[in-house]
């Protein structure tokens, strides 16, 4: 009876992601994890599984929270998240529970940002690139760096944050130059080369604010041509990118100071590459 309660359960729950109804989605999913724990008992693959998704969905719906302006709904579901996947965690896997804390904290770290508090973010962000440094693999390392880098450029820390995204740099590059093209890496391959323009658009921001022109004005180059083989030469970013290489080439002739202006396609707050 509790199977085919479960069965119908999933099937609904498919239903309303198939709709968009993900708040509806969650709260069923909630229902079904305890309810296939109570039935099937925690060591149960499809149990450690279920847990699994609902520590995502959290952090995903979360972000979406965040987007939204949805602060005290995002506030909840991390701490959820946070809960689930942390020191008292149900999930017997310990490298698969380092990663979700990972991603956990490096989602509360662009949610403590999002809110202006720079340094609460900071030690989230920390918290996970430390959780990521002990695992054999995770999802995104470069990631982690930008964020940490994006932080710190706030925080006028100019020279830590181009440490962090010298670390990026180096980890993307070698994503991108390893992997042969497949139907199963191409969309981690589109990510990690859509990060690699962001990181050396970054990089190029942090150069000027150091005033370091020439070094910026090559950073833009590459990243620049990295937009035109990841978007194309007519993709509104790789646009933008050209216009703010030209604008750069214009202050290096006139000899002007200071970082060049934010365009649409950046994050005005931060004139970090969004992607």
């Amino acid at each position: 009876l509790a199977m085919s309660r479960l069965d119908a359960m999933d099937e609904e729950y498919a239903e309303l992601v198939e709709q968009g109804k993900n708040l509806q989605a969650l709260l069923l999913l909630e229902k079904t994890s305890l309810l296939r724990r109570e039935t099937l008992g925690i060591d149960h693959p499809d149990v450690q599984r279920s847990l699994q998704v609902l520590v995502m969905s959290y952090n995903g719906l979360s972000m979406a929270a965040v987007r939204s302006g949805g602060m005290e709904v995002a506030w909840e579901l991390l701490r959820k998240a946070e809960r689930l996947a942390g020191e008292k965690s149900l999930l017997r896997n310990k490298e698969v529970k380092s990663r979700l804390l990972a991603v956990t904290y490096n989602n509360l770290g662009c949610f403590y940002r999002a809110r202006g508090s720079l340094h609460s973010a900071l030690k989230a962000l920390d918290r996970a690139l430390w959780i990521e440094m002990s695992c054999s693999e995770v999802d995104n390392p470069a990631a982690t760096h930008l964020n940490i880098a994006a932080v710190l450029s706030q925080l006028s820390k100019h020279r830590a944050a181009l440490e962090h995204i010298d670390c990026a740099l180096q980890l993307l590059e070698r994503a991108v130059n390893s992997k042969k093209p497949s139907s199963s890496l191409k969309s981690r391959r589109q990510q990690d080369a859509s990060l690699l323009v962001a990181a050396r658009y970054n990089a190029a921001v942090e150069y000027e604010f150091l005033g370091k022109t020439r070094e910026a004005a090559a950073m833009y180059e590459q990243a620049k041509a990295a937009a035109e083989q990841t978007w194309g030469p007519e993709h509104p970013r790789t646009v933008s990118l050209s216009q703010t290489l030209r604008s750069m080439r214009g202050e290096e002739e006139e000899e002007l100071g200071g970082t060049s202006s934010s365009i649409p396609v950046f994050d005005a707050r931060s004139q970090y590459l969004r992607v």
